[in-house]
């Protein structure tokens, strides 16, 4: 019978067994070298850090495709134009537009789009824009022909890689009587503006501000003398208004939007 005394000496002098080839404990199937610096797998163990981790070495990991991690954000540019202000008013039975910018990158050309319903947009004209600018820039389109009624205008703003913005919405309601009534900017968060022509100076008028329910939320009257009639509506919650304005003779009914 071996006694505890040999049986330390025997595991003293024999190695550590790591199982055998093919026996299944073979300790090289599953453990790495202890001189490897890292274990990353074998191909096909599952274990493959190919399949799942990317190289130490790269930047950025936007994920392979299927693994469930595969990048697909797109990265927007900056717009090519800020733009200040756009107006418009009548002269003389035209429509004169007018806007600034305060900053342009990489702009190609503005373009001047016409709707009679608000909805349906056309090209009227074009604009060549500055192209890089950090300094203010103004510019003028002239509708020499506006339709009798609404007259709905915005501007599409191009860069040099065809991506674009809209404008704010300006209406311009050419009445028979020759009289403009300009409603801007459509929509708005917190200001609107209204100017009247009319061939006939110093009448006063009525402007009223109505929820789509009818309620008079705002009422002020003023000459009609192609002065700015300016609103404060940044109280309102956003929707659909209406300004109505209350002429002596007839009244006229503008649509617009509070958008914050």
């Amino acid at each position: 019978m071996a006694t505890l005394s040999s049986m330390i000496n025997n595991a003293q002098n024999n190695p550590i067994f790591y199982g055998g080839a093919g026996d299944g404990e073979d300790m090289a199937s599953f453990i790495p070298s202890y001189t490897a610096k890292s274990y990353n797998g074998g191909v096909g163990d599952g274990e493959d850090m190919a399949s799942f981790i990317p190289n130490y070495t790269a930047k950025n990991y936007f994920g392979g495709i299927g693994d469930g991690w595969a990048s697909s954000v797109i990265v927007l540019g900056v717009l090519p134009v800020e733009l200040l202000s756009f107006t418009g008013h009548e002269v003389d039975n035209t429509h004169v537009l007018n806007w600034k910018t305060s900053m342009e990158l990489n702009s190609s050309h503005f373009v001047i789009e016409h709707s009679t319903n608000a909805a349906s947009f056309l090209e009227l004209g074009m604009k060549d824009a500055a192209g890089n600018s950090k300094t203010e820039k103004e510019y003028q389109f002239i509708n020499r022909t506006p339709k009798y009624g609404d007259n709905f205008y915005r501007l599409k703003m191009v860069d040099l890689d065809g991506k674009f913005k809209h404008s704010n919405v300006v209406l311009l309601k050419y009445l028979k009587n020759n009289t403009t009534i300009a409603v801007y900017p459509n929509p708005t968060a917190e200001q609107l503006n209204v100017v009247i022509h009319a061939n006939e100076q110093n009448q006063k008028a009525q402007f009223q501000i109505l929820d789509m329910q009818g309620k008079l939320l705002q009422q002020q009257e003023s000459l009609v003398d192609g002065n700015t009639q300016s609103f404060n509506v940044s109280q309102y919650a956003n929707g659909l208004y209406f300004m109505k304005i209350n002429f002596q003779n007839h009244s006229e009914i503008v649509k617009f939007r509070i958008a914050k």
